[in-house]
């Protein structure tokens, strides 16, 4: 006869299979709770900027310090390609939906200025 199992309770099934049988089952998350929170369930209201942002932010500071010439036109363009690549990892891979809205908010934001 070949091996074939019949499982009445889950304590009978094999580790493999039980492994999940014993967690609590969660409750889909809202939408305010997709809105504000990260998939652990915590508020993240600030973190540590990447090194995009932080691009952005030095090189915004440096064209507002330096003289205008050509170094200054060309930190203006890093800190734009950096702001760019910001707000579209924000999009495709923010923590929360509101991290996400807020890159394409700086997406839509920056497309405006630069087309007037």
């Amino acid at each position: 006869m070949d091996k074939a199992y019949v499982y009445l309770h889950t304590k009978d099934f094999p580790p493999a299979m039980n492994r999940n049988r014993n967690r609590p089952r969660r409750r889909p998350r809202s939408f305010s709770q997709k809105f504000w929170e990260d998939p652990q369930g915590n508020v993240v209201i600030w973190q540590k900027p990447n090194r995009f942002l932080l691009t952005w932010l030095i090189g915004t500071i440096l064209t507002w310090v330096l003289p205008f010439g050509s170094l200054t036109k060309f930190i203006g363009l890093v800190t734009l390609i950096a702001l760019i690549i910001w707000a579209v990892l924000e999009v495709y891979s923010g923590a929360d939906y509101f991290r996400r809205l807020l890159g394409l908010l700086i997406l839509l934001a920056l497309l405006i200025v630069h087309t007037l």
